[in-house]
């Protein structure tokens, strides 16, 4: 009986054949990622998983990309122009490879968290509208830096759209923060690219430092100033020394002027213009003294006294005091208005002054006591005696 000759097979080729077999096949006008080895002369050298070594040369880079930030280890889409060369170099491009690449290149964008700069092409109530590699971009107004963002009394939506509408055509700097392939969409943020900036910019930050500063919005409770990386607040006590009812009186978008940075909490940062200013309050109490008698401009009352405002002869400004309820009248006040009357000059006497608290305390009874006890005593004329009849 004749013996059949064994065969052998040999285990690690066969296992090599079927990697190999299941590796997928380098081909022609195929999109393939690789990762980047090698940047130089205009050149990406690319490494496709060990399979073959590709290079995108100069005049297939295309346009320098606005995100395109590539260095070695990066992750990249490409389209395989041609079969390896005679030196086993697989020709590939970054034009060709279509949306796919752009895309990959996006995220990879946000994920280094590049700075790009991007023009905006139109704008809407909700934001600005631009275009990253035929990728349309939205930077919505939350997103935009002080220095762009449409503050608008009252969110006049129409109002909003006009300001925004300015700046068409102007390139900013942007960070894509989200996006997503599938419903094409693509979130920049002006705001985001100045955070690097503005995160330095805090740390060399110092209470008591002075900065120039313009004014980029007014709200009610204070002016919003723009000091380069960042937005501060002064709050309208901050203002001015003096009183201030209405901020668009005095100030307005634009303006420019120095501020003192006052406190730093994590961003926010609060400024002071009036810091920077002459104190009227210390050269006006300089020449008054405890128990001088002044003249005081009632300018509001409240249930607890009357706030008015005190000019001193001889000097150019004029400072606040306050009558307290228990300084109007011997009388028991229980409404200040029955005692004083807003707009009203009074004569006051100064019963105490706290340079260091800024407040200045008046009197009203103690002039008016005063007074009383000055009025003269009418004469009593004698009355005649009359002769007694006998």
């Amino acid at each position: 009986m004749e013996l059949k000759e064994k065969i052998e097979i040999d285990p690690d080729k066969a296992i090599l054949e079927e990697a190999l077999s299941s590796i997928e096949k380098i081909e022609v006008g195929k999109v393939v990622e690789g990762e980047v080895i090698d940047l130089k002369d205009g050149e990406i050298w690319i490494d496709l998983g060990g399979r073959a070594t590709g290079v995108v040369y100069r005049n297939e880079v295309g346009e320098k990309s606005s995100i395109l930030d590539l260095s070695c280890g990066d992750k990249i889409l490409t389209y395989v122009l041609e079969e390896e060369d005679n030196q086993g170099i697989l020709p590939l491009s970054l034009k060709k490879a279509g949306k796919e690449r752009i895309w990959s290149d996006l995220k990879r964008n946000m994920e280094k968290e590049t700075v790009v700069e991007v023009k905006i092409t139109d704008a809407n109530k909700g934001g600005l509208l631009t275009v990253v590699d035929d990728v349309q971009g939205f930077i919505p107004v939350s997103q935009l830096t002080a220095e762009y963002y449409p503050r608008v009394e009252g969110g006049d939506k129409e109002e909003i759209l006009t300001r925004l509408t300015i700046l068409v055509g102007k390139k900013l700097q942007v960070k894509v923060i989200d996006l997503d392939r599938a419903s094409n969409k693509l979130i920049l943020s002006q705001k985001a690219a100045k955070s690097l900036e503005q995160r330095k910019f805090l740390e060399d930050l110092e209470i008591g430092q002075i900065l120039k500063g313009k004014v980029s919005g007014i709200v009610d409770f204070g002016v919003f100033v723009n000091v380069g990386h960042l937005e501060g607040l002064v709050h309208i006590s901050e203002v001015s020394w003096e009183r201030v009812d209405d901020l668009k009186k005095i100030l307005k978008v634009g303006d420019e002027m120095d501020v003192m940075v006052t406190e730093i909490d994590g961003d926010k940062v609060s400024l002071s213009i009036k810091r920077l200013l002459p104190d009227p309050f210390k050269e006006v109490v300089k020449a008054l003294k405890e128990g001088d008698i002044v003249k005081g401009k009632v300018i509001r009352v409240t249930p607890f006294g009357a706030f008015v405002q005190v000019e001193v002869p001889g000097k150019k400004y004029i400072i606040d005091g306050l009558v307290h309820i228990s300084e109007l009248s011997d009388e028991h006040v229980s409404n200040p208005k029955d005692f004083i009357k807003e707009k009203e000059i009074y004569d006051l006497k100064v019963i105490s002054i706290e340079e260091e608290n800024r407040k200045l305390s008046l009197s009203l009874k103690s002039v008016k006591g005063k007074e009383k006890k000055e009025e003269p005593k009418e004469k009593k004329t004698p009355k005649k005696k009359t002769k007694e009849k006998v």
